[in-house]
């Protein structure tokens, strides 16, 4: 994740060999895109931010991969708009595993109907992505994840591998503060931005 830092430490980032960045503020994906293309820097973009129907098109714009499909208005929405755009990024569809309100996904039993739905259209299925809920006290903290992305982890693999595009649906889950509880429960992608960055407060601050 490159949330809170300026396009040239993202770039820094991108220089060491991580052609994986994320974001998921539109204002900034599209600051960050611009400034890469411009130094000829090929990185994939990652959305992993909640999509408002408003900001979709723009979203779609720019991301390769996005992280955030929490619902089947969503997905049609999507789809009319990657028409018109041409574009057809990786989705992953996003699965709530708790009860937080200010966190969205899909209820367990919507999972598989709109992983079928995706299937069978020009967008690749890549996986499922969630995120462990907020626990009620920080020594609490690996156990609330670890529950959660083993939950994740059954969901995944009670779904018809086929339905993926790599025949098996990876998992998206675990940030800097979860992610060794989100790699022990089998996570290919973890979304890692803050213990990178750290000691760069002001550079963070700068990017506003």
């Amino acid at each position: 994740m490159t949330k809170n830092v300026p396009p040239d430490v993202a770039a820094a980032l991108s220089e060491t060999g991580e052609c994986d960045l994320g974001e998921n503020r539109i204002d900034e994906l599209e600051r960050k895109k611009a400034f890469f293309e411009c130094r000829g820097l090929g990185v994939r973009w990652h959305w992993l931010g909640h999509i408002q129907s408003r900001k979709a098109q723009r979203v779609l714009r720019c991301a390769s991969v996005i992280h955030s499909l929490d619902s089947l208005e969503l997905f049609q929405r999507l789809e009319r708009l990657a028409e018109k755009e041409e574009r057809h990024p990786g989705l992953y569809l996003q699965v709530k595993l708790g009860r937080d309100e200010g966190k969205t996904g899909l209820e367990r039993g919507a999972v598989e109907p709109l992983a079928v739905r995706v299937a069978a259209s020009r967008f690749p299925l890549l996986g499922l992505m969630g995120m462990a809920p907020t626990p009620p006290s920080e020594p609490e903290r690996d156990a609330v994840a670890h529950r959660a992305f083993a939950l994740l982890a059954e969901i995944a693999g009670g779904l018809a591998p086929e339905l993926f595009e790599n025949s098996r649906p990876e998992l998206s889950m675990g940030m800097s503060g979860d992610l060794e509880a989100a790699i022990r429960a089998g996570s290919q992608l973890v979304r890692v931005g803050s213990a990178l960055f750290e000691g760069l407060e002001g550079s963070a601050r700068n990017a506003g």
